[in-house]
Parts: C-alpha cells; sequence; structure tokens
C-alpha cells in the first residue's frame, strides 16, 4: 500500500495520513468482537506494523499527532454529544439485542454496535487517532 505513496510522490513531496490505532487498553477480547463486523484487519490498528510498513516502503515519519480523546472531548463539549449518544445507543442496544437482531439482522445488530463502541472507546483511550505527515 504505501509503495503507490512513493511511486506518487515526489522526491520530497508529502503525504497525510489519518489512521486509527488500538491502545493497550483495548483488550484481545474486544478486539476480536469488533473487528469482523467493521471488516478491519487486526494488523492494520497496531501502530508498530502501521509504523513498520510506512519505513518499510521507503518513507519517513516526518511527524505523528496522537489525538487521543481529544476531538470526542470537543464533540462533547460543543453541544455535539456524539460519544454521548453512542453510549446510550450501546446501552439499548445490549439490553435488547433480540429486538434489534429481530429487525434489522445479527450482521447489522453487530455493525450498528461496532460502530457506536467506535466513538466510545475513542473517547475512554482503546482507540487512538493519529494524524501521520510522511515524505519521499
Amino acid at each position: 500500500m504505501f509503495g503507490e505513496f512513493r511511486r506518487v510522490l515526489k522526491p520530497g513531496g508529502r503525504a497525510v495520513i489519518f489512521q486509527m490505532t488500538a491502545t493497550d487498553w483495548l483488550s484481545p477480547a474486544e478486539a476480536a468482537f469488533m473487528w469482523p463486523p467493521a471488516g478491519i484487519h487486526s494488523a492494520s490498528l497496531d501502530p508498530q506494523r502501521f509504523e513498520a510498513a510506512i519505513t518499510g516502503a521507503g518513507l519517513s515519519i516526518v511527524q505523528c499527532l496522537q489525538l487521543h480523546g481529544e476531538t470526542r472531548e470537543r464533540l462533547e463539549e460543543d453541544g455535539v454529544a456524539a460519544s454521548s449518544k453512542q453510549l446510550l445507543r450501546v446501552s439499548r442496544m445490549l439490553r435488547n439485542r433480540a429486538a434489534y437482531e429481530e429487525r434489522f439482522g445479527t450482521v447489522a445488530y453487530e455493525f450498528m454496535l461496532t460502530d457506536c463502541l467506535w466513538g466510545v472507546y475513542q473517547m475512554i483511550g482503546k482507540l487512538n487517532p493519529r494524524i501521520y505527515v510522511l515524505s519521499a
């Protein structure tokens, strides 16, 4: 994947990548539950493997900004309350799984639950969004 960046970028050129990464707070059991419904390969959220793929393709990491829960905190402070709304949905979905599965199907239920947990997990530090600046 990063080999394509190297072919496209001119020498000294830059690329900006937003990447979600897992933290040590995310248990293997949580990852095993969340990744399949969202079609996520676990290696793509491992920051060490992700960064090794970048450097292995001959690119340099100029800067890495770790956002932690800051974007989610801002949404709460601005009144958007995205994480709060997702947490409410998670509570209701867990309590009423059978009703949701009957209405939407198991695959859709698990995807919706994963989507809601995605934001909550950012807020509580299990997922850490990062912005990478790369150079050819």
